[in-house]
């Protein structure tokens, strides 16, 4: 038998998030829905969504599927202490009274330990489902099918992240609808992004800045994730990672703008936090001018490539950009491309792949017109790494295209 979707929820930690936040609770409302006609009281507080999402089990007889639905949702414990009979008599009698409110049985458990009902009500045009178990501790939950009610509109990203003050919103990732700005922090900590699904994340920026906001009453985190995912969809941005399964105690997503010199990661966490990397910041030719000719050599990273492969992703035009802009603008400039991996794999591999690796990201920059004696190109494989091996974080912080000088001491 399954727990109720508020008696257990797992949380999934996403790498994408640098640093973890506590996730508020939806807030009380005072009753169930009022087609919850049952000759019993609420034992405790009675938690209602806006909008979001459970699994009810549906089907004939004691078998039967779960089945995801989303919409308003309110969760409760009922006191059925005062009906009269056994455990099976009291969700006799539960049954017959949502009967005669409009409900039909999908699946009836009568005789299971405890036992359990899922009902369907199709009233007014919305369609509702709840389901019950009954014994010492009697639980239901309700679910009006629909969508979210709450709209939020995002314009395209102009400019990055520098000019904006601590006590103002990013103007391209608004505050959710109702939302009021708390906290401001700035993290230091690098920005890691799980751009290939059950592999190791990667370092997409050096650092990022967090808002933390205070959500209106009955927002869920996943109606917090679904209406940015839409309102950043439609304004342009690519979502690389969302996690909103029931199973997810803490829904999230991780979102890419990359246009021009423009390069910012979003990831909006449940609670009403959102974090934004300036990654095309990092990278103005300047920085790297002063860097290279401080140290001799500067790493890029955001030069994304498939798994395993040599294929540029399309996400790593913002960086390959940023590499042409400064061979652009000091036109006496000769770098070499090191390409270098984490320890993960054999060395001769690792020696080949990253060999192929800069020498993509060389024909990508001819292709821009930068002559190609100005170009030189060596792999490294994992011989020369940043830090030790020994971490998911470290390795993607190894993982990296360098340009160097040549003949800096």
């Amino acid at each position: 038998m399954r727990s109720l979707a508020f008696v257990s929820r797992r949380t999934a930690a996403p790498f994408a998030l640098a640093v973890f936040f506590a996730v508020r609770a939806p807030a009380h409302a005072d009753t169930l829905p009022p087609s919850i006609t049952v000759p019993v009281k609420t034992s405790g507080d009675v938690n209602m969504e806006n909008y979001g999402h459970t699994e009810i089990k549906v089907g004939e007889g004691s078998d039967g599927k779960d089945v995801v639905m989303n919409g308003r949702h309110w969760w409760a414990r009922l006191d059925a202490s005062g009906l009269a009979g056994d455990e099976r008599a009291k969700w006799a009698t539960l049954v017959d009274a949502l009967k005669k409110g409009g409900w039909q049985v999908s699946l009836g458990a009568q005789q299971w330990n405890p036992p359990y009902v899922s009902m369907k009500q199709v009233k007014g045009g919305k369609e509702s489902w709840l389901f019950m178990w009954i014994g010492d501790d009697t639980s239901i939950e309700v679910l009006e099918k629909g969508e979210p009610t709450t709209k939020l509109a995002l314009a395209p990203p102009t400019d990055g992240i520098a000019k904006i003050g601590d006590g103002d919103d990013f103007p391209f990732l608004k505050h959710f609808p109702g939302a009021k700005l708390s906290q401001t922090d700035h993290d230091e900590a690098p920005m890691l992004v799980a751009i290939d699904p059950g592999k190791d994340p990667s370092l997409v920026a050096g650092g990022s800045v967090i808002k933390r906001y205070e959500l209106p009453p009955h927002t869920s985190g996943f109606e917090e994730a679904v209406v940015y995912r839409e309102a950043l969809k439609a304004a342009g941005w690519t979502i690389i990672e969302f996690n909103g399964a029931v199973t997810t105690g803490d829904p999230n997503l991780t979102a890419h703008y990359g246009k021009g010199a423009i390069d910012l990661w979003a990831h909006v966490h449940a609670g009403g936090t959102l974090q934004v990397a300036d990654a095309g910041a990092e990278r103005k030719s300047s920085k790297l001018k002063d860097d290279l000719d401080r140290a001799c050599k500067v790493a890029i990273y955001g030069v994304n490539f498939d798994f395993n492969k040599a294929t540029l992703r399309p996400d790593a035009a913002p960086a390959l950009e940023s590499i042409a802009k400064l061979l652009g603008d000091y036109k006496d400039l000769k770098v070499e491309l090191g390409g270098h991996t984490d320890d993960v794999g054999e060395r001769a591999y690792n020696q080949k792949l990253s060999e192929q690796r800069v020498s993509a990201v060389k024909a990508w920059l001819t292709k821009k017109s930068i002559a190609a004696d100005r170009l030189t190109t060596r792999g490294y494989a994992d011989t020369q790494p940043l830090v030790p091996n020994d971490s998911p974080e470290n390795r993607a912080k190894n993982r990296r295209v360098e340009l160097r000088k040549p003949d800096c001491k």
